[in-house]
């Protein structure tokens, strides 16, 4: 049985918090969430010193709404830039987490046994994904029956070439495993073209 995805779960994110204020200590706020533009939960948080405490209403089995106060430990490390990082102290664990994910309690992703949708799909469709994303960010076609885009004046060609180079391998993968051999000597033609592209940088 597929295990529950993070993408299912409404999130609260320390990071998105502290760039709202919302981590000052001694307020109080609300917030909520939205799905298809309908409002499906709400939340109020007290900042204190070194927590935050939740409070809000879960459903139970039964169906009977229940109030919740759901308090949350605060932790701080030392970044880079000298700056101190907030993070939430998971009460499950005690591990440090950017976010926490809402069943009755919020709990990380590891109380919970969530994992994300990426890590349910199998490494060549991973590749594929992958490799669309990359020709949209080149502001072509997620379509892989498409030409490659050409590179954008803003791109370095030593950030060009890889994209191009990972994008010829899960094509010529992707032709092997659904046994497209029609296919194989236009690919074939359009790496000789990217191949005499490269000769000329």
């Amino acid at each position: 049985m597929a295990k529950a995805t993070v993408e299912r779960y409404r999130g609260i994110n320390i990071r998105s918090l502290e760039r709202k204020g919302f981590l000052v200590p001694g307020t109080r706020n609300f917030f909520y969430w939205e799905q298809d533009g309908e409002r499906i939960g709400s939340i109020t948080m007290e900042t204190q010193l070194n927590r935050v405490v939740l409070r809000y209403k879960a459903q139970e089995p039964g169906g009977n709404w229940v109030p919740i106060e759901d308090p949350i430990s605060l932790d701080q490390t030392s970044s880079a830039l000298g700056r101190e990082r907030l993070w939430f102290r998971c009460p499950g664990c005690g591990r440090r987490v950017a976010i926490l994910y809402g069943e009755k309690y919020f709990r990380c992703r590891r109380c919970l046994g969530l994992v994300y949708r990426s890590q349910q799909v199998s490494p060549p469709d991973r590749a594929r994904i992958r490799t669309q994303r990359n020709r949209m960010k080149l502001g072509g076609s997620p379509s892989l029956v498409s030409s490659f885009p050409p590179r954008p004046r803003y791109m370095r060609w030593s950030k060009y070439f890889p994209m191009m180079i990972q994008d010829d391998k899960v094509l010529s993968q992707l032709l092997k495993r659904y046994a497209i051999p029609f296919a194989m000597d236009d690919l074939e033609a359009q790496k000789k073209v990217r191949k005499s592209v490269r000769r000329t940088k």
